[in-house]
């Protein structure tokens, strides 16, 4: 957003240059196609995991989602384990949230 002059930083404080209604929030292309080629490298098993959890929003469940996906909800669990170790899609939402996922920033 500071490369597209939306905003810019003076003095350590953020300033918001356009009106909000003026911000295009599209994903730029070069990070697109990064992230297009990140998910072109899954297997077509954590490629449905990601299509499906993303209907959901940031956060989502995996008793939820395996239904969704036609997935037993181990399975899907496994899944969200393997992507989050290797390319760090999602992540678990821990002990307290069991069953509960949510996508992380690359």
């Amino acid at each position: 957003m500071t490369q597209r002059g939306f905003v810019s930083s003076e003095g350590g404080t953020w300033r918001l240059n356009v009106a909000l209604d003026h911000i295009d929030l599209e994903v730029p292309e070069n990070l697109r196609g990064m992230i297009e080629a990140q998910i072109e490298r899954l297997d077509p098993e954590q490629q449905r995991v990601l299509d499906v959890a993303s209907v959901s929003g940031i956060s989502f469940t995996a008793n939820v989602n395996a239904v969704a996906g036609n997935l037993d909800e181990d399975r899907l669990e496994e899944l969200c384990e393997e992507l989050s170790a290797a390319s760090r899609w999602c992540a678990g939402g821990g002990a307290s949230v069991p069953g509960r996922d949510r996508f992380t920033t690359l």
